[in-house]
C-alpha cells in the first residue's frame, strides 16, 4: 500500500522546507515520489529538491482547479503505476485549496492500493493573522481541512504572537494538532508520530466528508463560474528565451485582492473563487547572469515598492557572474539568497495580485533590454570620479576649475591610502562600482562610513568627512571651491545613461519635445569644456 501525505501552506509558508527536513530525517529508506502543483508558468521547487534523491513530478498550471478535476488524476495514476513508490507526498500549489486535493487523493484510492496518511498544513506564524484575514478561503481551507498544522518561524515569534496564532488556527480547526516547536529543536520522527498517530483518524474522517461536501458545492459553483478554456488563453510563445505570454484579456477581474482588501470577497460563506481569478503569476526562464548583491537588492524593491503589484512569494535559480549558481526565495519582509547546484537554466517566478509583467521584466533585466514593448535611446556614456574636499586633498596646487564645469585630472588610488573614504552599500549601483574600480588597482580603503545615496555621499565630502566616489555629473554641473573632481588612472569603464520609453503607443506633442530636449541638453551638460 501506497502512503499519500498531502503537504500544504500558503505561499512562503515553509512547505519545501518542510518537506526537505522530513525527506532527510524520516523517509530516507523509502522510495518517494514527490508530485508538485504549482501555480505559474514556470516550475521552481523542482530544483531546490533535486538533490534529495527522489522522484519528482511538477505539474504546472495557471488554473489549479481544472488542473486538479483532469490532469492531477491522471497523473497521479501514471506515477503509482510507473514508480509503485513507499510513499508519494504531494505539495500543492500555496494558493490550491487543500480540500480540493483532498477530493482528488480519495477518488484515487477507490481504484488504487493507497491510503490518505497525512493533511499537513504548514503556517508561518509570524504571518497567519494578516495573510487570513487578507487572503481568506484559500488560507482558511487549508487549515480547516488539515489533521496537523505545523508552524514556521516559530523560534521568531514572541509569546503572544504564537498564542494568538494558535488560537486563531483552533478556531478555524479545533481537532488539528498543532506543532508549535521550532523545527530546529523537534526530531523528523516526533512529526511523523503527530502526522500518523491515531487520535488523527477521526479528523481524517470527518476530512473526507468535508470533502465530499465541498466537491458537491464546488460543482454546482464551477457551472456558474464562465471558467471556459476558449477564453483563457494559455499561449505559449517560444521564439524566444522560453518567454510566457499569460493572455487574461477575457479574465478580467478589477477587484483589489492584496491585504487591505475589504470587499468580503475573502469571507468563507461567499461563493468561492478559484485561485486564478485572485492571484497571478510571472515566470520566466533566462541565461542571464547576476550577483548575489543584484538579486538581493531586487528581492529588496519587491519587497518594498508596490509599483510591481502585490509581491506575495519570489523564488527561483540563477546562473552567477562568478560562475556559481544562485537561489534565492523570497516573501513580504524576507528573503534569502544561496548558493546551489547548477540547473539546466535559469528560472524566475513571481506570484501575488495585479503583477505588472513589464516592470518585472526590466527590474529583472530579462529582456536586456525588452525591445519588443520598449525603446531604449542611449543619449551618453557616463564615468565616474572621485569628489576629494580641499582639507583632504594630496596635491598642494590642485588643477584650477571652470566657472560650471569642473576639470577631473587623474590621480593613482595608491596615493589615497592613508585618506578616510565614504562608499555607497553594496546593494546601491554605485557601491559596487565604487568597489570595482578598487579591486581593478589593488587598492583597500580607508573606510570612514557607509551610506545609501551619491548626494548624502558628497554632502559628508564637502564637510571633509572623506573622498567620495560620484557619477561624472557631479563634476560636470557643480562648481564648489571646497571640493576637487579626480577620475582614478586605471578605470575606464562606463555606465549608459538612455531614455527608455514605451514602443507602438502614441507620443503627445510635450513627450516629443521632451524627448529632443533630452538628446540635445544630457550629451551638452556631460560634454567636455
Amino acid at each position: 500500500m501506497t502512503k499519500i501525505d498531502i503537504i500544504s501552506g500558503f505561499l512562503g509558508a515553509g512547505k519545501t522546507t518542510f518537506i526537505k527536513k522530513m525527506i532527510d530525517e524520516v523517509f530516507k529508506g523509502e522510495k518517494i515520489v514527490l508530485i508538485e502543483n504549482e501555480f505559474g508558468e514556470v516550475g521552481i521547487d523542482g530544483g531546490f529538491l533535486k538533490d534529495a534523491g527522489i522522484q519528482i513530478t511538477e505539474m504546472n498550471s495557471g488554473c489549479i482547479c481544472c488542473s486538479l478535476v483532469g490532469d492531477f488524476g491522471k497523473n497521479l495514476h501514471e506515477v503509482i503505476d510507473k514508480y509503485h513508490p513507499d510513499r508519494i507526498l504531494i505539495e500543492p500549489s500555496g494558493v490550491g485549496k487543500l480540500s480540493d486535493v483532498m477530493k482528488s487523493v480519495i477518488d484515487i484510492a477507490k481504484e488504487e492500493d493507497v491510503k490518505l496518511n497525512g493533511l499537513v498544513t504548514v503556517v508561518n506564524a509570524l504571518k497567519a493573522s494578516k495573510q487570513m484575514k487578507a487572503f481568506g478561503e484559500f488560507f482558511n481551507n487549508q487549515i480547516e481541512y488539515a489533521t496537523v498544522v505545523v508552524l514556521s518561524r516559530s523560534q521568531n515569534a514572541t509569546p503572544e504572537q504564537l498564542e494568538l496564532c494558535v488560537k486563531q488556527i483552533q478556531t478555524l480547526n479545533p481537532k488539528a494538532a498543532i506543532i508549535t516547536t521550532a523545527w530546529d529543536a523537534i526530531k523528523g520522527e516526533q512529526i511523523l508520530k503527530v502526522i500518523e498517530g491515531a487520535d488523527s483518524l477521526e479528523m481524517k474522517l470527518m476530512a473526507e466528508q468535508h470533502a465530499k461536501e465541498e466537491a458537491e458545492e464546488h460543482e454546482h459553483e464551477h457551472h456558474h463560474h464562465d471558467h471556459d478554456h476558449e477564453d483563457h488563453d494559455h499561449e505559449h510563445d517560444h521564439d524566444h528565451d522560453h518567454e510566457h505570454h499569460h493572455d487574461h484579456e477575457d479574465h478580467e477581474h478589477h477587484h483589489e485582492h492584496d491585504e487591505n482588501c475589504t470587499c468580503g470577497c475573502h469571507d468563507h460563506d461567499h461563493h468561492h473563487h478559484h485561485a486564478d481569478e485572485v492571484f497571478t503569476s510571472w515566470g520566466r526562464e533566462t541565461i542571464k547572469t547576476y550577483s548575489r548583491e543584484e538579486i538581493s537588492r531586487i528581492l529588496k524593491t519587491l519587497e518594498e515598492d508596490d509599483t510591481y503589484g502585490t509581491v506575495l512569494r519570489a523564488k527561483g535559480m540563477v546562473a552567477g557572474a562568478d560562475g556559481e549558481w544562485i537561489y534565492f526565495d523570497m516573501v513580504p519582509q524576507e528573503h534569502e539568497v544561496r548558493s546551489g547546484a547548477a540547473e539546466y537554466t535559469g528560472r524566475i517566478c513571481v506570484i501575488g495580485s495585479r503583477l505588472e509583467e513589464d516592470k518585472l521584466d526590466l527590474i529583472l533585466d530579462i529582456s536586456s533590454p525588452d525591445t519588443i514593448n520598449f525603446e531604449s535611446e542611449l543619449l551618453v556614456k557616463e564615468s565616474f570620479v572621485l569628489a576629494i574636499p580641499d582639507s583632504l586633498c594630496p596635491f598642494s596646487d590642485p588643477a584650477p576649475k571652470e566657472e560650471g564645469i569642473s576639470a577631473t585630472p587623474q590621480i593613482h588610488l595608491p596615493a589615497l591610502s592613508a585618506v578616510p573614504f565614504i562608499l555607497l552599500s553594496e546593494d546601491h549601483d554605485l557601491g559596487k562600482i565604487s568597489r570595482k574600480i578598487c579591486d581593478t588597482a589593488a587598492f583597500h580603503p580607508n573606510i570612514r562610513c557607509i551610506c545609501t545615496s551619491s548626494n548624502t555621499a558628497f554632502s559628508l565630502a564637502r564637510r571633509g568627512m572623506g573622498i567620495a566616489f560620484l557619477p561624472e555629473i557631479y563634476a560636470r554641473t557643480t562648481s564648489f571651491p571646497d571640493i576637487h573632481f579626480f577620475t582614478p588612472d586605471h578605470f575606464h569603464d562606463t555606465r549608459d545613461i538612455c531614455a527608455v520609453y514605451r514602443k507602438n503607443i502614441y507620443h503627445h506633442a510635450q513627450f516629443q519635445a521632451l524627448l529632443a530636449l533630452l538628446r540635445e541638453i544630457v550629451p551638452a551638460i556631460y560634454r567636455a569644456a
